[in-house]
Protein backbone atom coordinates (compact mmCIF):
# COMPACT_ATOMS: atom_id res chain seq x y z
CA UNK A 1 0.00 0.00 0.00
CA UNK A 2 3.04 2.19 0.99
CA UNK A 3 5.24 1.18 -1.60
CA UNK A 4 4.14 2.31 -4.59
CA UNK A 5 4.43 6.00 -3.37
CA UNK A 6 7.51 5.48 -2.17
CA UNK A 7 9.12 4.34 -4.96
CA UNK A 8 7.78 7.20 -6.63
CA UNK A 9 9.03 9.94 -5.07
CA UNK A 10 12.67 8.71 -3.82
CA UNK A 11 13.97 9.71 -7.06
CA UNK A 12 12.82 13.43 -5.75
CA UNK A 13 13.61 13.24 -1.92
CA UNK A 14 16.08 10.14 -1.40
CA UNK A 15 14.67 9.84 2.09
CA UNK A 16 11.72 8.17 1.03
CA UNK A 17 13.85 5.04 0.27
CA UNK A 18 13.32 4.26 3.95
CA UNK A 19 9.50 4.19 3.96
CA UNK A 20 7.14 1.80 2.78
CA UNK A 21 9.48 -1.41 3.51
CA UNK A 22 9.50 -3.73 6.24
CA UNK A 23 13.01 -3.82 6.22
CA UNK A 24 15.92 -3.91 9.23
CA UNK A 25 17.09 0.11 9.56
CA UNK A 26 13.16 1.39 7.43
CA UNK A 27 10.81 3.64 8.44
CA UNK A 28 7.77 1.38 9.51
CA UNK A 29 4.16 1.94 10.33
CA UNK A 30 2.48 -1.62 10.58
CA UNK A 31 -1.37 -2.23 10.03
CA UNK A 32 -2.67 -5.40 11.06
CA UNK A 33 -6.36 -6.34 10.33
CA UNK A 34 -8.25 -8.89 8.63
CA UNK A 35 -9.98 -7.28 5.09
CA UNK A 36 -13.02 -9.21 5.79
CA UNK A 37 -14.21 -7.58 9.06
CA UNK A 38 -12.91 -3.41 8.04
CA UNK A 39 -15.24 -0.94 8.11
CA UNK A 40 -15.46 2.64 8.00
CA UNK A 41 -17.86 4.33 10.40
CA UNK A 42 -16.83 7.91 9.45
CA UNK A 43 -19.39 9.99 8.02
CA UNK A 44 -19.84 13.98 7.46
CA UNK A 45 -21.61 14.75 10.39
CA UNK A 46 -18.69 12.82 12.88
CA UNK A 47 -15.48 12.09 10.52
CA UNK A 48 -13.85 11.44 13.46
CA UNK A 49 -15.58 8.10 13.95
CA UNK A 50 -12.62 5.29 13.65
CA UNK A 51 -12.72 1.98 11.49
CA UNK A 52 -14.08 -1.02 13.24
CA UNK A 53 -12.06 -4.39 12.50
CA UNK A 54 -8.72 -2.88 13.04
CA UNK A 55 -6.46 -5.02 15.67
CA UNK A 56 -2.88 -3.05 15.84
CA UNK A 57 -1.41 -0.05 14.55
CA UNK A 58 2.59 0.09 15.08
CA UNK A 59 3.66 3.01 14.43
CA UNK A 60 8.11 4.61 14.39
CA UNK A 61 9.51 1.07 13.11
Amino acid sequence: MTIMPARRLERRFPPMIRKGRLNPGADAEVVVFNPATVIHRATFEEPAQRPAGIRYVLVGG
